[in-house]
C-alpha cells in the first residue's frame, strides 16, 4: 500500500511540475505535509491522543 501511494505521489509531483512549472508545483506539493504538521499542532498542544479503542458509557457494563 504505502509502494502505491509513493507512486502516486510521484505522478502527482509531476503533473504538477508540467503544469505549473518545476519550482512552483515542487513548493505546492511541499506544502500538503507542511499543512498537515500545521493542522496537528491544536491537537498537540491539547494533549489529546488519537485511539482507536471505544469506551463504553458508565452505565453500561461489560460483556
Amino acid at each position: 500500500m504505502e509502494s502505491a501511494l509513493i507512486g502516486i505521489g510521484y505522478l502527482v509531483l509531476g503533473a504538477l511540475m508540467d503544469g505549473m512549472g518545476s519550482s512552483v508545483g515542487m513548493a505546492t506539493y511541499a506544502a500538503v505535509p507542511l499543512l498537515a504538521c500545521l493542522l496537528w499542532l491544536p491537537v498537540l498542544f491539547r494533549g489529546a491522543r488519537v485511539t482507536t479503542e471505544f469506551k463504553k458509557p458508565a452505565d453500561q457494563k461489560a460483556s
